[in-house]
């Protein structure tokens, strides 16, 4: 990206079932296993393996803000949205899944605040509210039943 090389990356680091054992943060069982309680600790086992991946996507963010870009940095240009498959892995629920959006693209987005929306909210309105920052002027995403157009007050 910082050779303009492509415009989108994606990093996924696990499958949804998530058999990674975490051998560096000292565990012995698989995080899928660990998720459905198949551990002897198995809370701060999940709390260590989240701390971890929160770990890597600020060092991401760092460095895209460390790259410097007309009116800003990379992360001022840039929009990364972290986010996982389930509320809770345990019992395999999909309410509430939160994301984490870092970047602006360009000061399209307002940053530095925490957003919560009403249960039953579609992450599809996240989807259609990116799609209209990169210029794409739709107003669903997948399925109609559950999208409702972006979602308010990302702007």
């Amino acid at each position: 990206m910082a050779c303009d090389q492509t415009r989108v990356g994606s990093i996924m680091w696990e499958s949804g079932v998530g058999n990674t054992v975490f051998t560096w943060l000292g565990h012995t069982v698989d995080h899928h296993a660990i998720s459905h309680h198949e551990d002897s600790n198995p809370e701060q086992k999940l709390t260590d393996i989240n701390r971890w991946f929160a770990t890597e996507v600020a060092y991401l963010l760092s460095k895209l803000k460390s790259i410097p870009e007309a009116g800003g940095t990379m992360l001022d240009n840039t929009l990364i949205v972290w986010g996982n498959e389930l509320s809770s892995g345990s019992a395999h629920s999909h309410k509430p899944v939160p994301f984490v959006v870092a970047g602006n693209l360009g000061g399209y987005f307002r940053t530095g605040r925490w957003i919560q929306y009403p249960t039953g909210t579609s992450h599809s309105g996240l989807l259609v509210s990116m799609a209209n920052a990169m210029g794409h002027n739709i107003s669903t995403f997948g399925d109609t039943t559950y999208n409702k157009g972006p979602l308010a007050n990302l702007r």
